[in-house]
């Protein structure tokens, strides 16, 4: 029977080499390409998103034909657009830097307190009742007309009372908030803006310094297990036709249940408390059927046990 498993796993090895280069890939891509594979990448990230924001607004503050359009109420395309974008612009007429009327406003998620009004021409670091922000401040001349500017870049929203809608999160980056918070803590790492002064630090968050799984990572390693199983499932085939039904069902059998068990002693193929699925807080029984995805998984490992046995 040893030799009958040998020859076909020879003959099915393209699937394990497949599976394994999927996975190997996985591990790549999540440790070295993942926008949260080190702190380093986060402040990265974080740091081009600001600049970015930091940009279009400067690109805002020069285009004066932009700017003609902000100062009427007809509804332009240029003005839509404004709609669409995270970068929170507030337009505001003023005389001799007395007296301000705001004319125009692209997000209702953000506000300007009366004091930035007052303040001179540059970028500040604002913490809000919704979260934090680098408030960015520009006198422009149009014509005859002063105009003051103020971006709001957002950077983290903060809710005193979450739910579906609102959450605490860092903008642009959905998970990033279970992994990093905002510190003020010296040994935390600094981040800039496009000009090279720092706004604010994060660090790890205790106990929570994992990487999360993305999509991407997600998808290869579910193939690369598919793959393992059909594996076994061809080399239980071939052994079913060479030394009997009994032989190969058992085979699987004990193969099966053997990576079960292995699959509940360390994290493999996934760290499972990672996946919102097997969050046992959702659902959890007993020790087999600990999350509602150890459940899904117990389940399909079942069916296809059972259709193997059916079909033959």
């Amino acid at each position: 029977m040893i030799n009958h498993i040998r020859q076909s796993a020879y003959k099915h090895g393209y699937l394990l080499i497949t599976a394994a280069w999927l996975y190997t890939i996985s591990f790549i891509f999540i440790n070295y390409w993942s926008y949260n594979s080190s702190p380093q990448k986060v402040k990265s990230k974080l740091e081009q998103r600001i600049a970015s924001n930091e940009l279009r607004f400067q690109q805002i503050s020069q285009d004066s034909n932009l700017l003609q359009q902000l100062l009427t109420d007809t509804l332009t395309k240029a003005k839509s657009k404004l709609i669409n974008e995270s970068l929170g612009l507030f337009v505001y007429k003023t005389n001799n830097g007395q007296d301000y009327n705001m004319v125009y406003w692209n997000n209702n998620a953000m506000y300007v307190n009366a004091y930035d009004l007052k303040k001179t021409d540059g970028a500040y670091y604002h913490k809000l009742q919704n979260g934090e922000f680098e408030c960015l401040v520009k006198r422009v001349q149009l014509g005859k007309q002063s105009l003051l500017l103020i971006g709001m870049v957002p950077i983290r929203w903060d809710y005193f009372i979450e739910n579906k809608y609102l959450q605490t999160r860092f903008d642009g980056f959905k998970d990033l908030s279970k992994q990093y918070e905002v510190s003020t803590e010296p040994g935390a790492i600094p981040i800039l803006n496009a000009s090279g002064t720092e706004l604010f630090k994060i660090q790890l968050i205790a106990g929570k310094s994992f990487i999360a799984y993305d999509a991407i990572t997600l998808v290869l390693r579910t193939l690369a297990i598919i793959l393992l199983f059909f594996f076994m499932h061809a080399i239980a085939e071939d052994i079913v036709k060479f030394r009997g039904f009994w032989n190969g069902f058992l085979l699987l059998l004990i193969t099966v249940i053997l990576f079960r068990i292995l699959s509940y002693q360390i994290s493999f193929p996934f760290d499972f408390d990672k996946i919102p699925l097997f969050d046992p807080s959702i659902y959890a029984s007993n020790y087999f059927h600990r999350s509602l995805g150890d459940l899904l998984v117990n389940s399909l490992l079942l069916f296809w046990l059972i259709r193997f046995y059916r079909d033959h």
